[in-house]
C-alpha cells in the first residue's frame, strides 16, 4: 500500500572503496558521498597522491549497509600533505569530486515485487488540492488512465535543498523502468513550462516491503531564474488542470517535435535579462519548431545541403515565412509575431537588434515571447487559467482568440 515518504539518510560514509576508470582501480579511504546544498553531488575522501584521474566512477559500501556506486566524478579540489621524511610515494591526498549519478541500494528488490515509487521535485510554487487517504499532507491526483494512480504530494523534504514535493505511485518494480522513468520525465518537463524554470527532480527513492531500498541521486540543473510563470501556480486546481489537458498530447508530440528542446529555449528565453539574446533564443525556438513541424510532422522533404525545405513539385524551395504561416494555420495562430523574421537576421548577423528603438525592441520581444506561449499551449492543448499579458489578469485560455 502506498503510503508517506520516509525518505533514509543520503549522506553515505565509509572506511574505504575504489575508484574505477577502465581496467584502472584505485583505493581509496575515508569516504563520504552527499548532495549539497547547492545541489551537487560530492565525494570526498583520501587517494594516494600520484594519481591524477578524472571522469572515473566509484564504488564503496557504507557503513548502514548500502551499496553505493557513483558514476562520472571529476575532481575539483586536491591537496597534500607533506609531513618530515615522508617518502614521496606514500603520500595521500585528500579530495574533493564532482558526480553526475550516486546510486545506492540495500536489501533486494525484484522487477516482480510491489514497491512504492517516490520522486522529489525542487523549486515550482504550488498548491495541494485534496485531502488524501492515509496522508497526513495533502496532494493532487490526475485523471489521464496513465497517471490514476499517481499522486502529487506537497511537502518540505528536508534532505532534499529547496525540496517542495514529491511525485508517488505503486507499482511493479520493472514497471520503474519501462514505464515510470518516461512518465515522470515528462511531468517534470511540463513542471518546467509551468514555473518557467529549470526546476529539479534530484531523488528517486524506492522501497518494497521486504526491505528492500533503491535511491538514485542526481545533480541540480541551476539557472538564474527570473521569468515569470504563465500558470496561476498558488491557485488550487492549476497544476492539475496542466497536466490532466496536456499530459497525453506531450507524450505523443514529444520526440515529433523535440519539445523538451523548445521548452529549454523558452525558458532560457524568459529568464534572460539581455533582451537581443532572449530575442535571439526566441527565434532559436522558431527555427527550431519549424524544422520538428516541417520535417517531422507535415514529412516535408529537406535539403540538408542548403537547409531547405522542398515543395511537391520538387523544385521550389519554401520561404521560412511560408513555413511559419503553415505553422500558425495547423496551431490556430491568427495573430502570431512574424516581425521575428526580419529582426533575427539583425541579431545572428549584427549582434544586435539596431533598425527600431529600445523601447520597440521590448515590444517586439513580448510580441514573439506571447506568440511562442501561444503555440505551446496549443500545440498542447491546454485548457485552464492562463496570463494573458494584454489585458493583464487571469482567463481561462481557450476563451481568447490566439
Amino acid at each position: 500500500m502506498l503510503e508517506e515518504l520516509q525518505l533514509p539518510n543520503i549522506f553515505y560514509v565509509s572506511s574505504n572503496g575504489i575508484i574505477k576508470k577502465l581496467d584502472i582501480e584505485i583505493p581509496i579511504s575515508g569516504i563520504s558521498a552527499y548532495l549539497s546544498e547547492r545541489g551537487e553531488i560530492i565525494l570526498e575522501g583520501f587517494m594516494a597522491a600520484r594519481h591524477n584521474i578524472n571522469n572515473f566512477d566509484v564504488i564503496f559500501e557504507d557503513k548502514n549497509g548500502w551499496k553505493i556506486s557513483g558514476k562520472n566524478f571529476s575532481i575539483f579540489n586536491e591537496s597534500v600533505t607533506i609531513n618530515a621524511g615522508q617518502a614521496a610515494g606514500s603520500l595521500n591526498a585528500a579530495f574533493k569530486a564532482k558526480g553526475l549519478r550516486l546510486i545506492a541500494e540495500r536489501g533486494k528488490i525484484l522487477n516482480e515485487d510491489d514497491v512504492n515509487i517516490y520522486n522529489i521535485i525542487t523549486d515550482i510554487e504550488f498548491s495541494s488540492e485534496i485531502k488524501i487517504k492515509e496522508f497526513k499532507e495533502r496532494g493532487i491526483k490526475f485523471t489521464p488512465n496513465e497517471l490514476e494512480s499517481l499522486l502529487l504530494i506537497k511537502s518540505n523534504i528536508t534532505q532534499v535543498p529547496r525540496g517542495v514535493g514529491y511525485f508517488c505511485v505503486a507499482d511493479k518494480f520493472g514497471n520503474f523502468d519501462n514505464k515510470w522513468k518516461n512518465y515522470l520525465d515528462v511531468l517534470l518537463s511540463i513542471l518546467r513550462f509551468a514555473a518557467s524554470s529549470f526546476i529539479n527532480s534530484p531523488v528517486i527513492y524506492i522501497n518494497n516491503l521486504k526491505g528492500g531500498e533503491h535511491i538514485e541521486v542526481t545533480p541540480y540543473m541551476e539557472y538564474d531564474s527570473c521569468g515569470s510563470s504563465i500558470f496561476y501556480l498558488g491557485y488550487p486546481g492549476t497544476i492539475s488542470d496542466l497536466i490532466n489537458s496536456t499530459f497525453k498530447q506531450f507524450v505523443t508530440m514529444r520526440q515529433i517535435l523535440d519539445l523538451d528542446k523548445l521548452l529549454m529555449y523558452y525558458i532560457m528565453m524568459k529568464n534572460t535579462r539581455f533582451v537581443d539574446n532572449a530575442y535571439l533564443l526566441g527565434c532559436v525556438f522558431m527555427e527550431g519548431l519549424k524544422y520538428s513541424f516541417a520535417k517531422n510532422l507535415k514529412n516535408i522533404s529537406y535539403d540538408a545541403s542548403t537547409h531547405k525545405f522542398i515543395k511537391s513539385d520538387g523544385k521550389t524551395k519554401y520561404s521560412f515565412k511560408e513555413l511559419i504561416d503553415e505553422l500558425y494555420h495547423e496551431y490556430d495562430i491568427t495573430h502570431g509575431s512574424t516581425n521575428f523574421i526580419r529582426f533575427r537576421n539583425e541579431v545572428i548577423h549584427e549582434g544586435a537588434i539596431s533598425s527600431i528603438p529600445f523601447i520597440d525592441i521590448l515590444s517586439q520581444k513580448q510580441d514573439l515571447e506571447i506568440t511562442i506561449e501561444h503555440l505551446l499551449l496549443n500545440i498542447l492543448n491546454y485548457k485552464g487559467l492562463y496570463w494573458d499579458k494584454p489585458s493583464r489578469q487571469w482567463v481561462e485560455y481557450r476563451s481568447i482568440v490566439t
